[in-house]
């Protein structure tokens, strides 16, 4: 996967010092106003708000959720394809320098398309592992791992056209490239595709009023109100 299996502290430490910082400030200021003035507020909105927040969020996360499963379920079929690819050319394809390139090319796919996912150059990288040839014909093209997919199927076209392989074969590798293009169509879309505007703005829209309200007046006010009604 791209993230790590574990946050690391520092990490946590630079996203969260600032708003935590200025939550800090807002509570002292707001603990200092309402010990000098206490005000009660209905309870009604507060559980009205608290409802349609629990609604939101839980939508919003249920469509993250998706959207990850989603995303590691397309990885996992384009390290399934590779593997798949590699065993083809090891097995199928005389020993040769068709094997060898593609089997190369297919490495440099995959961290193309970490670099493409995360709007990085993966140009370093394909030179690195496929030769200064691929990479030079990967950067002619905006989507470089696609370019590296055609470069891969030219190969194999080659090689059937000198007798290396049949057009069964052919047709084996080809089955194989189709199932990484359509993992790497399904990551694409997933991260030029973002959750919808409602998911952000109505948790946010539910969220802000009760949030105020709560540290202008406070909670316990609301529970005793709660108590009393209940009872």
């Amino acid at each position: 996967m791209i993230v790590g299996a574990r946050p690391r502290l520092q990490q946590i430490i630079l996203e969260i010092w600032k708003p935590l910082t200025i939550l800090f400030a807002w509570d002292v200021a707001v603990t200092i106003f309402h010990r000098f003035m206490p005000i009660k507020e209905p309870a009604l909105p507060v559980a009205l708000f608290g409802t349609a927040i629990a609604l939101f969020l839980g939508f919003r996360t249920n469509a993250a959720y998706a959207r990850w499963w989603e995303a590691r379920t397309l990885w996992g079929a384009l390290i399934n394809a590779s593997r798949s690819i590699a065993r083809l050319c090891r097995n199928v394809l005389p020993a040769g320098p068709e094997a060898e390139a593609i089997v190369l090319r297919q490495i440099s796919f995959a961290h193309a398309m970490r670099c493409r996912l995360r709007g990085q150059d993966p140009t370093e990288d394909i030179e690195r592992l496929a030769g200064k040839e691929a990479a030079e014909v990967a950067a002619e093209r905006t989507n470089r791992p696609n370019a590296l997919l055609e470069d891969m199927s030219r190969i194999v076209s080659g090689a059937r056209a000198d007798g290396k392989i049949d057009t069964i074969q052919q047709s084996l590798f080809e089955r194989v490239m189709i199932d990484i293009a359509n993992a790497q169509g399904g990551m694409e879309r997933i991260k030029n595709t973002p959750l919808p505007g409602g998911f952000e703005f109505m948790p946010n829209f539910f969220t802000e009023p009760p949030r105020v309200c709560r540290r202008l007046f406070g909670l316990s006010y609301a529970a005793m109100g709660t108590s009393s009604s209940i009872a």
